[in-house]
């Protein structure tokens, strides 16, 4: 089961995609993080999810504004490939390979939570700036089995 959260006609919501694209809006509900807090967790997200099939379809998904289907409290990224620890290294160190130590913790930083933007959407410039370095980042929800 899928979900997105998105904007259309000015409201947001979150909605089961169907495999056409069919949005199945979640009724009352307009933020996937309120209602993974709000339902305990998977069980009950999957369980709302199960509801929404028996409502009316809503709009295609290309015809909504896609919003991050996420608002983290925390974000951390991690430096998960060895290839970018031995490239990073060699920028900075001047030398190359991957520390022992990596593969016993493996590095991460905190990262800024309101800095998540969804598909489509404008990230600004700070100011001062004049160009921005960008990379895809994959998210993982971990939380409560």
């Amino acid at each position: 089961m899928r979900f997105a959260a998105y904007e259309h006609r000015h409201r947001h919501r979150v909605a089961v995609v169907e495999e056409d694209g069919t949005l199945m809006p979640l009724p009352g509900v307009t933020s996937l993080t309120a209602l993974l807090q709000e339902t305990g967790g998977l069980p009950g997200l999957l369980a709302a999810g199960a509801a929404a099939l028996d409502v009316p379809p809503g709009p295609h998904v290309s015809e909504v504004r896609l919003l991050p289907p996420l608002q983290p409290a925390s974000v951390r990224d991690f430096v998960t490939f060895e290839e970018h620890v031995e490239g990073v290294r060699r920028s900075v160190e001047g030398t190359g390979g991957v520390p022992e130590q990596w593969y016993a913790a493996p590095t991460f930083y905190f990262t800024n939570p309101h800095a998540v933007y969804g598909p489509g959407q404008d990230v600004p410039v700070p100011p001062g700036s004049s160009v921005l370095d960008f990379e895809l980042e994959v998210g993982a929800v971990i939380g409560r089995e």
